[in-house]
């Protein structure tokens, strides 16, 4: 019954910490860019706000599916279970990675232009580098939503064999 708990805290933390992420990406994002286009600078304060909201989440989600596949480890032994702990721990460095390694240099960036965002011409070495930063950020979230929807297929696979009663 334990382990029935478990593996539902943990298909519901991995969920809502993906499913936050597909939203934010697939949805949120490209609704705020086609409304504020001509205002990058409040578009990337209101993105930055954002992820720096879905990082807290990720921590919190990442830490209860983490500890949820590690009791699944020490019991289970199941190869599924050390892999979607691999999966999350993974997953939390590429957030922590990303929160403070990338978004700070991307913020340092936008302030060395010294003038609105729309304004700063995209040859300019500092545009250059803001860009290619939102790009690693951009790829760096995108592993964290792979490896999420791996985690959940690893557990779902494991799910029958292991936690429906017989």
């Amino acid at each position: 019954m334990m382990l029935r708990a478990l593996a539902v805290a943990e298909q519901l933390a991995l969920a809502l910490w993906i499913g936050s992420l597909a939203g934010f990406a697939f949805v949120f994002a490209p609704a705020a860019f086609a409304r504020l286009s001509a205002e990058l600078d409040a578009f990337a304060s209101i993105v930055g706000g954002s992820l720096a909201g879905l990082t807290l989440l990720g921590y919190a989600c990442g830490t209860i599916a983490l500890a949820s596949s590690l009791v699944s480890v020490a019991v289970t032994h199941s190869a599924a279970a050390v892999a979607r702990a691999a999966c999350i721990v993974v997953m939390l460095a590429l957030i922590a990675y990303s929160q403070r390694a990338v978004v700070p240099s991307m913020i340092a960036t936008q302030a060395s232009f010294g003038a609105p965002f729309n304004t700063i011409d995209k040859s300019d070495p500092r545009r250059i580098r803001y860009d290619a930063l939102h790009a690693e950020s951009s790829r760096l979230f995108g592993a964290v939503l792979l490896l999420g929807l791996i985690g959940i297929g690893l557990r779902t696979q494991e799910f029958p064999r292991r936690l429906l009663p017989r």
